[in-house]
């Protein structure tokens, strides 16, 4: 499954580019539970051939862009994804989210608060996480 990043989705849509660009790089400013994001990414130059990060993007850091991503902008995102699919944003209605990750087990993944398992999109007048 792949994930829907909101934060992401956001971004490409404030600066106008396509689904090629990728955020690499995020700041948190204010307080943490309100706190916004300065967003850093771009399009990838390339993939490392070699060494510990062989397979991952390379980034030409002077064609970078940055922009700034509030959490009203990521909840309006995530919203309008329950909304026009009935899905939960949570668990993009597989009824499972990430819970981390290890050395040993790789990805773990635990039944969605959010949903409770269901994969469908709570009322939007309910409780919000």
């Amino acid at each position: 499954m792949s994930e829907i990043n909101f934060v992401e989705q956001v971004a490409r849509q404030k600066l106008g580019v396509g689904n090629d660009w990728l955020m690499y790089a995020w700041e948190v400013v204010g307080e943490l539970e309100h706190a916004d994001l300065i967003v850093t990414g771009g399009v990838p130059v390339g993939l490392f051939q070699r060494g510990p990060r062989k397979g991952r993007p390379k980034w030409d850091r002077k064609l970078s862009q940055r922009v700034v991503v509030t959490r009203a902008e990521e909840r309006a995102a995530l919203l309008a994804f329950e909304a026009s699919t009935g899905k939960c944003s949570g668990c993009q209605g597989s009824g499972e989210q990430w819970a981390g990750w290890s050395a040993e087990s790789g990805n773990r993944t635990r039944p969605c608060r959010r949903c409770q398992a269901s994969g469908v999109a709570p009322a939007l007048e309910g409780p919000q996480p």
